[in-house]
């Protein structure tokens, strides 16, 4: 495995939190309610305006599992540079449940956590996925960024 230490963001999501790599987090701003898109699925919360760009704000928590909760009390928004080339869309926004974290950790971190296996009943995106590990005894997912991107890319697309 590799020492090489890559800086990450711990997002504290509804379940749990996410890792997100440093470099792929724009921004962490004030939790701004998202203008509702019609029809949309529980965890496409609707589009904020950020600089310009209008962004779909999503749930993590309720891409990979659609009955999680959606509470909106003390979150902020976290703005990631989408990875997924396709689709016009440079950024998209997470909710974060509190206040994220900054961590280094190498690739043995995550090799030594415990894999999680995911309860695969079809009901949420696992696409989305990249692993579930055990960090610092916290349950944590690492995201596939440019999963994530398109995923979030074709329900707007679809319009659904």
């Amino acid at each position: 495995m590799s020492n090489t230490l890559v800086n990450c963001v711990m997002l504290p999501v509804s379940h749990g939190h996410v890792l997100i790599p440093n470099t792929a987090v724009a921004s962490m701003i004030s939790f701004t309610q998202p203008a509702p898109l019609p029809d949309s699925p529980a965890w496409l919360l609707g589009m904020i305006n950020w600089q310009g760009w209008y962004l779909p704000v999503v749930s993590w928590s309720g891409i990979i599992d659609p009955q999680a909760d959606v509470a909106l009390d003390n979150v902020r928004i976290a703005i990631i540079k989408n990875l997924h080339k396709h689709g016009g869309m440079p950024y998209f926004a997470i909710i974060a449940k509190g206040f994220p974290r900054l961590l280094s950790i190498t690739a043995d971190d995550l090799a030594n956590g415990e894999e999680i296996s995911l309860d695969d009943d079809g009901s949420g995106n696992s696409d989305c996925l990249l692993a579930r590990v055990q960090l610092e005894n916290r349950s944590v997912d690492v995201p596939a960024l440019p999963a994530l991107g398109a995923y979030i890319s074709r329900h707007l697309q679809r319009g659904d």
